[in-house]
């Protein structure tokens, strides 16, 4: 039902006259998945288990970096703590058990948008980048992809519209409390997860403005889709569609 009630961040950019038409394969109680999507769905989470486990074991003091996660009750399911870089200590706040917290994504809520972001590194700044930005570390939110080996070595497949969207969106909602410099699209190959291709880039305070407001104009372009009521007002709300095509939306 969330996946109706609210914008998700995987779905950016978001549009309206997609998401309407995709109504009934959304609200369905069961459906049929291809070999294709289950097969890519379970490599691509057991890529991100693997990649976040790995990143957690090399950490060591001194390295000049770390990983902030949000941290849940194992017995409550209650987040005792969001974005720290070590498990809370004690008993759970909530429900009082000792019995500790697993590591979790960060999720993200802005107006009505959700999300989750694959994982975000502290990155101790040298002392003059420290003295511009305000801060003595900086933050980049990561995602993991999977993709094919062919996409990594050719020029120009890589990244994707939607992801670039979607990590945008990301950074410019965390940017707003948070010291974030940037973020990174790290591509796996799932025959050769060694050939990997990281693309990243710096964003500075305009634009991840701008991209809070992009996602304000998505929510309020879901909520006014999702509360038509009538033949007349779904004419309008497609008449007055912002793209043409679905590699136009902005």
């Amino acid at each position: 039902p969330t996946r109706l009630t609210n914008v998700r961040f995987s779905s950016f950019p978001f549009c309206g006259v997609r998401w309407f038409l995709d109504l009934p394969s959304l609200v369905t109680k069961a459906s049929n998945k291809d070999f294709a999507f289950g097969y890519f769905t379970r490599v691509g989470t057991t890529v991100h288990e693997v990649i976040q486990e790995a990143f957690s074991s090399i950490l060591e003091d001194g390295q000049g970096f770390s990983l902030l996660w949000d941290w849940k009750c194992k017995s409550c399911k209650h987040r005792e703590g969001t974005l720290l870089d070590a498990a809370p200590t004690g008993e759970c706040s909530s429900c009082g058990s000792t019995s500790g917290f697993s590591r979790e994504e960060h999720q993200i809520r802005f107006r009505g948008a959700v999300g989750h972001v694959d994982t975000i590194i502290s990155v101790k700044l040298p002392a003059n980048i420290a003295k511009v930005f305000g801060s003595p570390v900086g933050l980049i939110i990561a995602d993991y992809k999977t993709t094919s080996t062919y996409n990594v070595t050719k020029k120009d497949t890589l990244p994707y519209k939607s992801n670039v969207a979607q990590i945008s969106k990301y950074t410019g909602v965390l940017q707003k409390n948070l010291p974030v410099i940037g973020w990174a699209l790290i591509y796996m190959p799932r025959d050769i997860p060694f050939r990997y291709k990281v693309i990243g880039k710096f964003m500075d305070r305009a634009e991840g403005l701008k991209h809070r407001k992009d996602i304000i104009k998505y929510v309020a372009s879901h909520k006014a889709w999702s509360t038509a009521a009538t033949l007349d007002e779904i004419r309008e709300l497609f008449n007055k569609r912002p793209c043409k095509r679905a590699d136009s939306i902005p």
